[in-house]
């Protein structure tokens, strides 16, 4: 028989907190299955990749579903400078791809990408605007851009106003009848050296009570704007002047801070920690009815 004891102020429980803010994250997984989601931690069965689109009636959905983790970063609370370890945020990040061309909402123009992952809408793919870029044009598909922009601060692509290099798929059609190519190359950023890593935005989302009667909280990630893990240093300030919309014309930055408004109710952009009871708070004070309304997040949940 032996006695221990621990120092009165070390944690020997631990306790669930959640993440909001710029945070650095790297790939585990890309549309795993249910087996290689339990190497992670995740006892979730993630179905099908291919479903059916709900706002497109008749028509598919392809589900790119990148299921990240934290790299190790200080966080400060309370006047106390907190490392959130490696692994200790897990949280997928969704971009469903539609099976054909995306058209604006009155239908009088389509989106269209370049080789580059750029995209512009035009009445007539003939008439290019004279700062875009034609390279390779083709009609683009719902979530390319999403795509494109994320690809490009994870895989590091680089683009300057000098030297650009390609990133766009030749055709996203083939991804519904044979993705392996796209897996193929996710799987060979994910087990490169040194590791790809990219800086994201979180923040919380509330989900409702579950059937204890308990208030469930999502982390979500914001899909519009990416930085490089080369840009560590300014990642948080950049993110800043994007949702502040600082850099836009006065008389479309009313439309650029609505559009550029993180989805969840509660939000920072410095990186910060709550306890489940914080987090409830934080987005109770600010959350409606229409809680789950945004079915992108409705799998980016804490628990799984």
């Amino acid at each position: 028989m032996a006695l221990t004891s621990n120092k009165a102020d070390k944690k020997t429980t631990k306790e669930i907190m959640f993440h909001t803010g710029v945070i650095p994250l790297k790939v585990m997984l890309y549309n795993p299955n249910e087996k290689e989601l339990a190497t992670i931690g995740v006892n979730y069965d993630p179905g099908e990749y291919v479903k059916d689109d709900n706002f497109n009636e008749g028509h598919k959905q392809y589900l790119m579903s990148f299921w990240l983790q934290n790299m190790e970063y200080v966080v400060s609370k309370n006047g106390e400078n907190i490392i959130v370890p490696e692994g200790e945020v897990t949280i997928p990040f969704m971009i469903n791809i539609g099976d054909t061309p995306l058209r604006s909402k009155d239908g009088s123009k389509g989106m269209y990408v370049n080789a580059y992952g750029d995209t512009v809408y035009l009445a007539d793919p003939e008439n290019v605007y004279d700062w875009f870029d034609a390279k390779d044009l083709r009609e683009a598909h719902n979530g390319e851009q999403t795509l494109y922009e994320f690809l490009r601060a994870y895989a590091n692509i680089e683009y300057t106003k000098d030297f650009k290099e390609d990133n766009c798929l030749g055709d996203p059609k083939q991804l519904f009848e044979d993705d392996s190519f796209f897996k193929d190359y996710m799987k060979s950023l994910i087990n490169d050296k040194p590791t790809h890593v990219l800086y994201m935005h979180q923040s919380l989302k509330y989900g409702g009570e579950n059937e204890n009667g308990q208030h469930k909280v999502k982390e979500i990630l914001y899909k519009q704007y990416f930085q490089k893990k080369t840009q560590a240093n300014s990642a948080i300030s950049n993110f800043k002047s994007y949702i502040n919309a600082t850099r836009v014309k006065e008389e479309k930055k009313n439309d650029a801070l609505l559009n550029r408004e993180p989805k969840g109710e509660f939000w920072t952009i410095e990186p910060a920690i709550y306890t489940l009871d914080e987090a409830v708070i934080k987005v109770r004070s600010s959350s409606d009815n229409d809680s789950d309304k945004d079915s992108d997040y409705q799998q980016s949940s804490a628990t799984f």
